[in-house]
């Protein structure tokens, strides 16, 4: 059985995508400067957001019709080369979806600390009507 393609996915194939995220300590910050910030890349022909945490995930989706590439990133005191903090959980990954990303990005390089990547997204399917493919075939 093949894989499906959910709408949001095959709305991104072949389009920009633009990362609209901004860190503590960096002066646009915050949910209302993302917002601002996935309008003007909207306005300028992006076919797709990328979003970094829940607030700002829900601010752009208030404002945004295309697909949105959600990821939460959590920091930790571990070394950043073994650690994963590009959506490492599955709540991390359930709190992306319901403030209504279409796609959740996951880090699944190979690290010491990790569980199977396969795992997350498995356990995050049943969140929300918004998800996309989860990596089941049929689904």
């Amino acid at each position: 059985m093949g894989l499906k393609m959910k709408p949001a996915v095959r709305r991104l194939l072949g389009g920009v995508i633009v990362s609209c995220q901004a860190g503590k300590g960096n002066p646009l910050h915050g949910p209302e400067n993302m917002k601002r910030m996935a309008m003007c890349a909207l306005m300028g022909g992006a076919d797709g957001i990328r979003a970094c945490w829940p607030q700002d995930v829900a601010a752009i989706r208030a404002v945004c019709d295309k697909p949105i590439v959600g990821i939460n990133k959590l920091t930790c005191s571990a070394n950043i080369l073994d650690a994963v903090y590009i959506t490492p959980t599955v709540q991390a990954a359930t709190e992306v979806i319901e403030a209504g990303a279409d796609v959740v990005a996951l880090d699944c390089t190979l690290r010491p600390d990790r569980g199977s990547a396969a795992d997350t997204p498995n356990s995050a399917s049943g969140t929300s009507s918004r998800c996309g493919h989860h990596g089941r075939p049929g689904n």
